[in-house]
């Protein structure tokens, strides 16, 4: 009787271990996961910002080409008008 209850204690001690050490594991894989989720998302952030970025730097430099188009038609059109001729103008 006395050997069958130790073999009682012991299987439940067996037990309730591998319960633990699968819990941890559990808890482990969660955490990696999650992990996993956060550089996952901060790499798509990564992306969009960097995309979001460029996509900022084509439109300041169309501005630019822009601004400096118009300067340039305005600054022929201002030598036509006057007396220099076509002074620095195509």
């Amino acid at each position: 009787m006395a050997t069958w209850t130790r073999q009682v204690e012991e299987d439940t001690r067996l037990v309730a271990i591998a319960a633990q050490a699968k819990q941890g594991q559990l808890e482990q894989e969660c955490l990696r996961s999650e992990q996993e989720a956060e550089v996952e998302y901060f790499n798509l952030t990564l992306m969009k910002n960097t995309a979001d970025g460029i996509w900022i730097k084509v439109c300041l430099d169309s501005l630019t080409e822009l601004q400096q188009a118009s300067d340039h038609i305005h600054e022929c059109s201002g030598c036509r008008n006057s007396d220099h001729g076509a002074q620095g103008c195509p």
